[in-house]
C-alpha cells in the first residue's frame, strides 16, 4: 500500500510540474509577443442577455445586445483578461437583476 502511495504522489507532483511549466511557458510567450510585433490582446463580441426575476416567481429574458470584450491570445488567463478562445466558446452572457 505504501508503494501505490508513493506512486500517487509522483503523479501528483508530475502533473503539478507539467501545469506549472505550462503557465509559465504561456506567460512568457504573452509577455514577449508586443517585442515580436504581434498582438498579446484581442476583442471578441459577447452577446448579453438580462435575466430579470418576475414576481411570479418565473424569470424573464431581455436581450440586451452585444458587447466588445478584451481578451488574451493565450492559453491560460493573463493579466486578468480571459483567453479568446475561452470567450468565443462562451460567446453569450446572462446577467442576473
Amino acid at each position: 500500500m505504501d508503494a501505490v502511495r508513493r506512486w500517487a504522489g509522483y503523479i501528483f507532483a508530475g502533473v503539478v510540474v507539467v501545469l506549472l511549466a505550462g503557465y509559465l511557458a504561456d506567460t512568457g510567450v504573452f509577455l514577449l509577443r508586443p517585442s515580436f510585433h504581434a498582438q498579446s490582446l484581442d476583442t471578441v463580441k459577447v452577446v448579453t442577455t438580462a435575466a430579470i426575476p418576475l414576481k411570479s416567481g418565473k424569470t424573464e429574458l431581455d436581450a440586451e445586445g452585444s458587447i466588445v470584450v478584451t481578451c488574451s491570445r493565450s492559453i491560460f488567463p493573463q493579466s486578468a483578461y480571459q483567453p479568446c478562445w475561452y470567450l468565443r466558446r462562451h460567446a453569450s452572457r446572462v446577467d442576473q437583476f
